[in-house]
């Protein structure tokens, strides 16, 4: 129990030094923002100095990664990496840096373990993942994007098609920029004969927002279902239907939240997670 209780204390400890991390570097100015917005609007006397953002790159990341690897020895799903070494590279290897995969320790650290030998096929494999990349991000993506700066930058000058042209732009361009950054990625890492999960599987022909979240950055929605809703889901089963709810919308909030810090993701997370809870209702009544 003793021992137990240990491990407990260590997940929680560990995870809550991750996300003041992640909350330090990345939400740090939107908090103080929102406070000094607060403190003027209810006429209080506090004195709070606006925060610069920090340079975060890929901390969400490397946060991410280490709470899955913190539950997943806490769950008996992983042993203790012994070696430093292999921890660092697991948590920092350069292909997914900055926009995933998120990997589980599970999958990556044997794959990283292998030894290397140079293989043909996994070379020139990469280095067409990593043109075709390079190709939607450079030549669709940055090229839809004149398109879309030049409409949403002065939107009051415009109406009509060219508002409804630009929010379709806009919408490719995000998924070309986001979907060839990771073909880089993977085909970067395939160099090296290590293979990282997909991330991508057209999710504009998706039939549904279920689907199409689990066809849209996949491991991100593998790691708040597996992390976020599931846990929440099993603590607050006792409430039954409001329990599911209440764990689908912390989820989608943090969805919402992770993709950037301001309210306008705040809210997009909550719609998503109040459409996932009345198609829910919907089904149980059906």
């Amino acid at each position: 129990k003793e021992s137990q209780e240990a491990k407990r204390s260590i997940l929680w400890g560990g995870a809550s030094v991750n996300v003041a991390i992640l909350v330090l570097m990345k939400y740090l100015p939107f908090l103080s923002e929102n406070f000094r917005a607060l403190a003027g609007a209810l006429s209080l006397d506090w004195h709070i100095e606006p925060v610069g953002a920090f340079g975060a790159i890929g901390v969400s990341y490397y946060v991410f990664q280490a709470i899955s690897y913190l539950s997943d020895i806490y769950y008996g799903i992983v042993t203790p990496e012994r070696h430093f070494g292999y921890f660092a590279l697991y948590l920092a290897f350069f292909p997914k840096l900055l926009q995933g995969p998120i990997e589980k320790a599970g999958d990556l650290v044997a794959r990283l373990r292998r030894k290397y030998e140079f293989n043909y096929d996994n070379m020139r494999l990469g280095m067409l993942m990593i043109a075709w990349g390079l190709f939607k991000k450079v030549v669709i993506a940055d090229r839809l994007g004149l398109y879309v700066d030049a409409v949403y930058g002065n939107v009051h000058a415009f109406s009509g098609w060219p508002l409804l042209l630009a929010t379709y732009a806009y919408a490719f361009q995000i998924y070309m920029d986001f979907s060839g950054y990771t073909d880089i990625a993977l085909g970067s890492a395939r160099l090296f004969n290590i293979e990282l999960t997909p991330n991508f599987n057209n999710p504009y022909l998706a039939t549904s927002v279920r689907e199409f979240w689990r066809r849209w950055h996949i491991t991100f929605s593998r790691w708040i279902f597996g992390y976020i809703f599931m846990p929440l889901q099993v603590a607050w089963h006792h409430r039954e239907k409001w329990g599911t709810a209440a764990a689908l919308m912390v989820t989608f909030l943090v969805s919402g939240i992770w993709h950037g810090a301001a309210w306008g993701f705040v809210l997009w997370g909550m719609l998503h997670g109040v459409s996932k809870i009345g198609r829910a209702s919907c089904r149980e009544r059906v």
